[in-house]
């Protein structure tokens, strides 16, 4: 799995944010109280969470941890949107969710935008009328690229999931503005 301390290096703590490892967080899912265990978050002025790591446990590839990563955001809305409350602000109708599994060392970057509507779903334990669209950001792990034929296979592919990770740090960076208390 990637560290924080590789999470470090890429810059992802920077200003007021912070990286959190195995960070538990409660919300509220098919009308209980459910309580998280997200693996890796970047906490934003250590009261907004903005980004959200999430170790992909299952052994068959046929298995996903996009399920859980779904409610994962759904639970970092709820919590922001708890977190805005606390701090006299309205809560947000909607927000984009940057998201990343990891399957061993190959990283998969997603956003998604949680919604009010899917929220109460989610909550409720209802089915949602209308779609949510998950985005799964391009990467570059082609063996062969132009870039680093000089290096070996291990280091080139190191070098490019760096270079992934910086670019999905700044797409975090762009989404956290309407968290912004």
């Amino acid at each position: 799995m990637l560290t924080v301390e590789e999470m470090r290096m890429v810059g992802f703590e920077e200003h007021e944010s912070m990286l959190a490892l195995h960070r538990p967080l409660m919300f509220d899912m098919c009308c209980k109280s459910m309580n998280a265990k997200l693996d890796i978050v970047l906490e934003h002025k250590p009261s907004m969470i903005s980004c959200i790591i999430i170790q992909d446990k299952y052994a068959e590839p046929s298995m996903s941890a996009m399920p859980q990563a779904v409610a994962y955001a759904c639970a970092v809305f709820q919590y922001n949107n708890a977190q805005r409350l606390r701090h006299g602000k309205l809560p947000l109708k909607e927000a984009t969710i940057p998201f990343a599994t990891m399957r061993g060392l190959k990283p998969a970057f997603y956003t998604m935008t949680v919604t009010a509507d899917l929220n109460e779903a989610l909550m409720a334990g209802t089915i949602l009328e209308h779609e949510t669209k998950i985005r799964r950001c391009l990467t570059n792990w082609q063996e062969g690229s132009r870039d680093f034929r000089e290096e070996s296979p291990a280091r080139a592919f190191r070098r490019k999931v760096f270079k992934n990770m910086d670019a999905f740090r700044l797409l975090a960076i762009d989404l956290r503005a309407p968290w912004e208390l």
